[in-house]
């Protein structure tokens, strides 16, 4: 990342009114032009949302869980800046879009609602979740459902030939459930409450057959696949890391991050500010952390590695989103949305809130930033000097190297990790 992206990103990371957002824009322009801005500010939005998205951006109300910190934003690009000078900024209109990603937990509960309602929860905030979904036109994004189950059914090893079949009949079974709950008749639900579907089953079969052969089978669907499965693996290094540094010893959270930050280096070359400040936040607030509970004495290697790939898929959700905000070509401002009953996963989402991105679609990367920086955020924890291995101008070279060569042998150094973690979960 270059200096002016980095020195445009702490002025937006302090941004409160358009004023400062012009001014970190401004500040990568040039050869940046192909930036753009998308974030939440204190005062001032040139971004009006309609009922629709104002519902299911209440977290409160419902089990939506946006990937923004707020639901007051400004967008900023080149394109949209000219465009606004000419036809004055009360005269433009922006294009919005939202996406709604799911898990297996959701589509487990959209089984039971359509086929077995007495296993239904009485939670309003579940019905008030389903009505918001029967009522308005919402956008899915099959991404996350469908990279989370291609490695648990279709990769999965262990498993006999029946279970496999099982699985796999499942898997397909709540996409078909998940497009007749779709086509269900909005102005039907709205006017008596009654649920019609506009498909039928067999209809359902084959769109669920369209979603699964064109996203495993076509080209960019294998890129994504394969990318991700990458990713969630140096998740699952990080996660590790995360239970090794903060069950080995009885330090302060602040005495604790260095050894993470190291282990970071060592074991993968890079670090993630996301992950980085949940550690953080895990050291001083264990108990807080139910997504690990099941991380305990008398599970084995193999079942210790399923549940931490299974939290590091919850890990992933956050970058499935912006994976969509990347993608999306089809309105200048995107808001992604997770929706899941998970408890664990919703407060795992919520702790790293995205204030803004800034999106270089040209090249398909986007860089998150929250409320302060991560120098400002360790140096108010007390343990200032916890990055300068990685801001170190003179590792990066080692740093890039030992990155590559450490993505090449993930596999035996998770398998590696956790047997060191295994030993301290067990020890005497």
């Amino acid at each position: 990342m270059s200096e002016k992206i980095l020195y445009a990103l702490y002025e937006l990371i302090y941004s409160k009114t358009p004023s400062d957002v012009y001014s970190g824009w401004t500040s990568i322009l040039g050869d940046y032009s192909e930036y753009s801005i998308q974030t939440c500010l204190d005062e001032g939005t040139n971004i009006l949302l309609n009922d629709k998205l104002q519902k299911i951006l209440n977290r409160e109300a419902t089990y939506f869980e946006p990937y923004f910190q707020s639901s007051n934003f400004y967008f900023l690009s080149k394109s949209v800046f000219e465009e606004m000078k000419n036809a004055g900024l009360g005269s433009y209109t922006f294009t919005i879009d939202h996406s709604v990603s799911f898990d297996s937990n959701f589509t487990r509960y959209i089984n039971d609602f359509l086929n077995d309602s007495s296993k239904v929860t009485t939670d309003y905030r579940f019905y008030n979740t389903i009505d918001i979904l029967l009522k308005e036109d919402i956008n899915y994004d099959y991404y996350f459902y469908l990279l989370e189950n291609y490695e648990n059914v279709y990769l999965a090893k262990g498993k006999d030939k029946k279970t496999r079949e099982d699985d796999i009949g499942k898997f397909y079974k709540n996409l078909v459930n998940l497009e007749l709950f779709k086509s269900i008749d909005k102005n039907i639900y709205k006017s008596t409450g009654k649920i019609e579907f506009t498909i039928s089953e067999s209809e359902a079969y084959i769109f669920a057959d369209e979603i699964i052969n064109g996203f495993y089978n076509s080209h960019r669907g294998k890129e994504v696949l394969e990318s991700t499965i990458v990713q969630k693996k140096i998740l699952m290094v990080m996660i590790i890391g995360m239970l090794i540094v903060g069950m080995k010893s009885k330090k302060s959270a602040k005495n604790k991050m260095p050894d993470f930050i190291k282990y970071c280096y060592d074991e993968i070359g890079i670090f993630y500010e996301r992950e980085s400040r949940i550690a953080f936040d895990y050291f001083e607030n264990k108990g807080h952390y139910q997504i690990f509970k099941y991380i305990q004495r008398g599970k084995s290697h193999p079942q210790l590695k399923k549940e931490i790939s299974n939290i590091a898929w919850d890990f992933q959700a956050t970058r499935v989103m912006e994976r969509f905000i990347i993608d999306n070509d089809k309105a200048e401002f995107s808001i992604p949305v997770f929706l899941t009953f998970d408890e664990n996963l919703r407060k795992v989402l919520g702790k790293f809130k995205a204030k803004g991105v800034v999106i270089n679609k040209k090249e398909s990367s986007i860089v998150p930033y929250t409320n302060s920086s991560s120098i400002d955020f360790f140096n108010k924890k007390g343990c200032s000097t916890v990055l300068d291995i990685f801001q170190d101008p003179n590792n990066k070279k080692e740093r890039v190297m030992r990155f590559n060569e450490n993505k090449k042998k993930i596999d035996k150094i998770i398998d590696e990790k956790i047997c060191e973690l295994y030993s301290i979960i067990n020890r005497a």
